[in-house]
C-alpha cells in the first residue's frame, strides 16, 4: 500500500532520512535523564537496580519497581516501532527487527546505562553504521569501475 506524505513523520533535515522521530527520541532520552537523576521514582529505579535488598530496607518494593521499569521499557519499544513505521518509508518491513535488540544492548552498555550517554552512544553507532554502508557503496562502485576497465 502506498502512503501519502501526510501519513508519515516530516523530515527535519532536508535531503536526509532524519525525520521527526529523531528529535522525539532525543527529547525522551533527556526526559529520562531528568527523571532518573532528579526525582524520587528515579532514585527508586536506580536503587532497586543496584541493590534490591537495600531498596527493600529503604521501603521500596523491588517487584513493583521492576514491573514499572518493564512497562515503561515496553512502551518505549512500542513507540520506537511506531516512529519507525511512520518514518520516511511509511511501513514496517519484515527485516525491521533484525538485530535491533542486540544493538540496543551494545548502545546501553556503551552509554554506561546513563540516558545522556546512551544518546551519545546511539549517535556514534548510527554514524558508524551509516558510514559503513556508504563505504560499502563506494567499494562496489570502485569494483564496478575496475571491472569495466578489464
Amino acid at each position: 500500500a502506498m502512503f501519502s506524505s501526510d501519513q508519515t513523520l516530516p523530515i527535519v533535515v532536508p535531503g536526509t532520512l532524519i525525520h521527526l522521530g529523531v528529535p522525539i527520541a532525543a527529547a525522551l532520552a533527556l526526559t529520562a535523564w531528568g527523571v532518573m537523576t532528579r526525582t524520587v521514582p528515579g532514585f527508586q529505579f536506580r536503587t532497586v537496580g543496584a541493590a534490591p535488598k537495600a531498596a527493600r530496607f529503604g521501603g521500596f518494593s523491588a517487584s513493583s519497581t521492576v514491573w514499572m521499569a518493564l512497562l515503561i521499557g515496553g512502551g518505549m519499544a512500542g513507540l520506537a516501532g511506531i516512529l519507525e513505521a511512520a518514518g520516511p518509508f511509511g511501513q514496517m518491513v519484515p527485516q525491521f527487527p533484525t538485530g535491533y535488540g542486540y544493538t540496543a544492548i551494545i548502545v546501553a552498555f556503551l552509554g554506561r546505562l546513563n540516558p545522556l550517554g546512551i544518546l551519545l552512544a546511539a549517535l556514534v553507532l548510527a554514524l558508524t553504521y551509516v558510514g559503513g554502508e556508504s563505504a560499502e557503496d563506494v567499494a562496489s562502485e570502485i569494483q564496478d569501475s575496475w571491472d569495466a576497465v578489464k
